[in-house]
């Protein structure tokens, strides 16, 4: 697929997902099959801690994220 941000993990642009630590600037990092929600929200909860406030784009895959999450508005 040649579109911008439409990669698949089978070819040469697997989707990787990423989250950012504000304080510490530690990065996590994952090369993933898909980008659902479940995806997603799993890795979100697994790299976070409970108490943590977490970012994201107003992507409707982080809505079940169980943490304080205020969204961003992203305009490309």
């Amino acid at each position: 697929n040649k579109r911008r941000g439409h990669g698949t993990y089978d070819h040469d642009r697997p989707p990787i997902v990423g989250t950012v630590a504000r304080e510490s600037g530690q990065v996590r990092l994952r090369v993933v099959h898909h980008t659902d929600e479940e995806t997603l929200v799993r890795h979100v909860h697994t790299f976070t801690l409970a108490e943590a406030v977490v970012f994201t784009d107003q992507g409707q895959s982080y809505d079940h994220i169980i943490r304080v999450h205020p969204t961003v508005c992203i305009w490309l």
